[in-house]
């Protein structure tokens, strides 16, 4: 098998040059050029076997819930065509891509509150509700699910102004923030996250910016299966490592523990070390 994969110089230049692809977009589309242009015997479009979620996740480092939602949509936008199971293709024409949004509302939606700056309709308080009834909010006939996008992708589908997205935000936020508090206390700590101070504000905010609600909320579940982040390893000697400061500590420690209890090793003299150093840091912090 040779040791380099021919990529075409458009591709550079009118895709990765200009930054048409988002991080976890290149990261996706990697593997599958590696997998179809990559191969020795005539470049094909097409991967010369199937790719699964596992796959995905273990050359991306990506968790398999994030690899997953990220190729729906990529296919819903046909940056990814498949066929048969799992045989995957880069779309190399961005020409040909679809906008999923066009930040219009269909005529069947009720409206109460909306903004019409620069051309564009869009109910704030309907997609505020659709997070609270856990449905989803309807543009031009396409769903966005709320609890499964994170802020970022959001701002970018929606592209609209600023002052009108930090409205948006700003309803989204506090729904998401008191369920995740709600569902720490029932997986974690019952009496935990009592407060939630401007520090923790700040630090949910940064990972809501790369990671959605759901995505969270499978951290707090994954550490609450776990024995020895929960104390209950005899090794741990009681010792609980689950506070919301060391879940949400950085999107490093996020994508670690969204792949928590897959299956692959953990070095826990390497975490131990870790969370030793994280406790010096935030001695006196209480949950």
């Amino acid at each position: 098998m040779k040791e380099y994969t021919r990529i075409k110089h458009s591709v550079l230049m009118d895709i990765v040059a200009p930054g048409l692809l988002s991080k976890r977009e290149m990261q996706i589309i990697s593997v599958i050029i590696r997998e179809s242009w990559g191969w020795d015997k005539g470049q094909s479009n097409w991967t010369k076997k199937p790719l699964s979620n596992d796959y995905f996740a273990g050359k991306t480092g990506l968790a398999k819930e994030t690899i997953s939602r990220e190729l729906k949509r990529m296919i819903l936008e046909e940056k990814i065509l498949v066929q048969d199971k799992n045989f995957y293709s880069f779309n190399e024409h961005p020409e040909r891509w679809k906008k999923l949004i066009k930040h219009q509302l269909s005529p069947t939606e009720k409206v109460d509150k909306t903004s019409t700056e620069s051309g564009q309709n869009i109910n704030w308080k309907v997609i505020n509700y659709q997070l609270l009834s856990d449905k989803t909010s309807t543009f031009s006939g396409f769903s966005i699910d709320i609890t499964t996008i994170s802020i970022k992708d959001l701002r970018e589908r929606l592209k609209l102004p600023k002052e009108i997205f930090k409205e948006i935000f700003k309803e989204i936020f506090k729904e998401i923030k008191e369920c995740l508090i709600l569902f720490y206390q029932e997986k974690i700590s019952k009496d935990g996250l009592r407060t939630f101070d401007e520090t923790r504000e700040k630090m949910l905010k940064n990972r809501l910016e790369y990671f959605s609600l759901t995505e969270l909320k499978k951290v707090i579940e994954n550490i609450s299966n776990d024995d020895w982040y929960m104390g209950r390893d005899p090794k741990t000697n009681g010792k609980k490592y689950n506070s919301f400061e060391l879940l949400f500590r950085n999107n490093r420690q996020v994508e670690k523990y969204l792949n928590l209890g897959t299956g692959k090793k953990t070095d826990y003299p390497g975490i131990r070390q870790a969370l030793e150093e994280f406790e010096r840091e935030t001695s006196g912090q209480t949950n």
